[in-house]
């Protein structure tokens, strides 16, 4: 079993908080967001594979300048959540959350089996 998959949603939290304050990633809103099948490449946050048979989610941001650049960055869907809670601080609950987040984790808890399935 992979780290992600093992990680508590604090924890994760915790690396999203870090990836933006050493710059790994953005604390913006993305320009855009893809999401679809994984690509084989390594998530931004959790450092495991984005296996094919795994959604993931893309964020993308535009980069001005006098060559107009596209950053873009591979997540799992609880780890894209996590860094999206994460980069609104302004909105935190009690607890330390992004207002809604505790809402919005259930809905991407991608790589867990829905309740009452038995895997």
């Amino acid at each position: 079993m992979g780290t992600k998959l093992q990680m508590d949603d604090s924890a994760l939290g915790e690396k999203a908080r870090e990836a933006i304050q050493n710059g790994k990633l953005p604390s913006r809103s993305p320009d855009s967001i893809k999401g679809g099948p994984g690509c084989g490449e390594a998530c931004a946050l959790c450092g495991e594979t984005l296996r094919r048979n795994e959604m993931e989610l893309e964020p993308e941001f535009k980069a001005e300048g006098e060559v107009p650049e596209l950053h873009k960055h591979h997540l799992h869907p609880r780890c894209f959540m996590a860094w999206e809670c994460e980069r609104e601080p302004s909105s935190r609950d009690a607890w330390g959350y992004g207002a809604n987040c505790n809402k919005r984790r259930e809905t991407f808890r991608s790589d867990l089996p829905p309740k009452g399935i038995r895997t």
